[in-house]
């Protein structure tokens, strides 16, 4: 079970005394369609945000469900589109909801979490409960899915090096990468438009920091199957490395031919004064975002 929250656009403002909206979908549904609306839909992205998207967990049964298994008294093996479902709508979450925890032990939840990390390579918080019952304020208003919340949650976790770089589970594939030196806006734009067209339909979700030569900021960027937004956020240090951090999560994912497109994206040091100045008039302003 999964759902979604979306907030008011704008800084206090209401539309039709609304404060925000929760889409609840069935247990079976591809989130990803969802997602993309708030994206790809200028009518929709011009009124509302989306807040986070969280998944319910059931404790009880999800390993079952991830192995293919069939229900409780069902010794019959699932094909591929039964794990899908399930482990698509843990990839897509910002918050992952345990539920049940009453019905299984301590060492069964460790397993349980563990297998949760594959999936999302750690890019999703955790909560953990019982009946369904859970702190309001953990799940709405949290701005999970914005860029800006990338910053202080995963943007340090991204960098940490953790060995939860490269994961797999069931044919699903999560890696971090993480590339010293500053990118080439052209280059990045081709590229990163290039993987989004040939992967879309494998690629569930896509996020990072990235570090553009001649931008002052850190550019933060998420990406939904083919759909893509960015914006710059917060100023890079003085003394701060620059460095690009992304995880990608989906399907059966070339990371090694991903891995190797993003080094083919660092800027050369040989840029003439004519190419820099065309990229600042191209350049988006700071706090300005974009979709492709």
């Amino acid at each position: 079970k999964k759902k979604k929250r979306e907030e008011k656009k704008g800084g206090g403002e209401t539309i039709g005394g609304i404060d925000g909206i929760v889409i609840e979908t069935t247990g079976v549904a591809d989130p990803g369609p969802v997602v993309t609306t708030f994206f790809a839909s200028k009518e929709v992205s011009s009124k509302f945000r989306i807040d986070a998207v969280v998944t319910v967990v059931d404790s009880k049964f999800i390993l079952r469900r991830l192995d293919g298994e069939g229900g409780k008294d069902s010794k019959e093996k699932r094909g591929p589109g039964y794990i899908q479902e399930a482990a698509q709508q843990i990839a897509f979450a910002d918050v992952l909801l345990l539920n049940k925890i009453d019905l299984v032990g301590k060492e069964e939840i460790v397993r349980i979490k563990s297998r949760l990390d594959e999936i999302t390579s750690g890019a999703a918080s955790l909560l953990e409960s019982k009946y369904g019952q859970v702190d309001f304020k953990k799940i709405l208003g949290i701005g999970a899915f914005s860029l800006h919340k990338i910053v202080p949650t995963e943007a340090g976790k991204l960098a940490s090096g953790e060995n939860w770089s490269n994961r797999k589970s069931k044919g699903f594939s999560a890696f971090s990468l993480k590339l010293p030196g500053e990118l080439d806006l052209e280059k990045l734009n081709e590229w990163l438009l290039s993987v989004l067209e040939e992967h879309k339909e494998k690629l569930f979700r896509a996020k990072g920091i990235l570090a553009i030569r001649d931008m002052g900021q850190k550019f933060a960027f998420q990406a939904v199957h083919e759909i893509f937004g960015g914006a710059r956020i917060e100023e890079w240090g003085i003394d701060e490395e620059r460095m690009s951090n992304l995880v990608f999560i989906g399907q059966d994912l070339p990371q090694e031919e991903i891995e190797k497109g993003l080094v083919g994206c660092l800027a050369s040091d040989d840029v003439t004064t004519e190419e820099k100045k065309l990229r600042d008039e191209l350049m988006f302003g700071s706090g300005d975002g974009f979709k492709a």
